[in-house]
């Protein structure tokens, strides 16, 4: 659904740039271009999201022998229900010391379902520094070089899961945390392509051959873009599965492009939050290998 109020999308451009000639044959350049982009599209649940969560109130080993004349060591026992996102468990003892429990919290408003709304309350920026060198080196070769140092951060990058972070934030309530590096952010680029005309040479054959040949070559190169790893439990049980991590301890970043991550301990539960708890890590926190 929409949201009440639709803002249209714009953003203001800005560049400086300087341009310098030396001799005939070499030009230099700098340039400073930002953009800034407001009421950008994203989407939020406000009323939480759709799944149902499961609270686990406890795990019990059974050390008695529930099966006779079968031999049995113990046999766990779990209690569980299913209830709506953003509901919590909360414990007790009654007047005589036993143990209660109950529930809390809730979807906002009762009674009515996961809503998916798009509304208009992103925004982004992108500052670069560009240079540049073309020109020719001789009659023969022409050449052109680039390279950009730049920065571009945003709450949302795509309004659908297409790469790097997922498009709802971890917490529509609160969407703390969701400013980072945009999924395209790449601080450095460099990029280059030249042309060299092939001198003519002697004999009829090979002026046939390569007569007016030329070899090409274009490239680009730069630092990996970011991502972000998420939880694939419900740990602050809003209903979707948008969790962040929450430290990054445990976790090796090197810089691989095949193996960006490796993971260097066993109790996968420290990395989480506790439940009903949002990730403490920000959005697109690690960054993919260099290509």
């Amino acid at each position: 659904l929409p949201a009440q109020r639709l803002e249209t999308p714009g953003a203001h451009q800005y560049a400086f740039s300087f341009e310098q000639r030396f001799g005939a044959d070499l030009v230099l350049s700098a340039a400073y271009v930002g953009t800034q982009g407001h009421d950008l599209i994203r989407f939020s649940t406000p009323n939480l999201g759709t799944n149902a969560v499961s609270l686990l109130d406890e795990f019990r080993v059974d050390f008695r022998n529930p099966f006779p004349g079968v031999e049995t060591r113990f046999v766990p026992q779990f209690f569980g229900i299913a209830v709506a996102p953003g509901t919590q468990l909360v414990r007790g003892t009654d007047a005589d010391g036993q143990p209660q429990f109950g529930f809390a919290g809730g979807r906002p408003v009762p009674g009515i379902g996961g809503v998916q709304f798009f509304e208009t309350t992103a925004s982004s920026r992108y500052d670069a520094l560009q240079l540049q060198a073309r020109g020719r080196l001789s009659q023969r070769f022409l050449f052109r070089a680039g390279y950009t140092l730049s920065k571009a951060t945003d709450d949302v990058s795509d309004v659908f899961d297409l790469a790097g972070a997922t498009a709802l934030p971890q917490n529509s309530l609160t969407r703390e945390g969701e400013r980072g590096p945009a999924n395209f952010d790449a601080r450095h680029r460099f990029s280059y392509h030249f042309v060299y005309d092939l001198p003519r040479f002697d004999g009829r054959a090979l002026r046939l051959l390569v007569g007016d040949t030329q070899l090409a070559s274009a490239g680009q190169f730069q630092t990996g873009q970011p991502f972000t790893v998420n939880s694939i439990f419900d740990v602050n049980l809003d209903g979707n599965l948008t969790d962040r991590l929450n430290t990054t301890e445990g976790l090796t970043i090197t810089g691989d492009r095949r193996q960006p991550i490796v993971l260097t301990t066993d109790d996968f539960a420290s990395l989480r939050a506790a439940v009903g708890v949002d990730g403490a890590l920000p959005r697109n926190t690690f960054r993919a290998g260099s290509v």
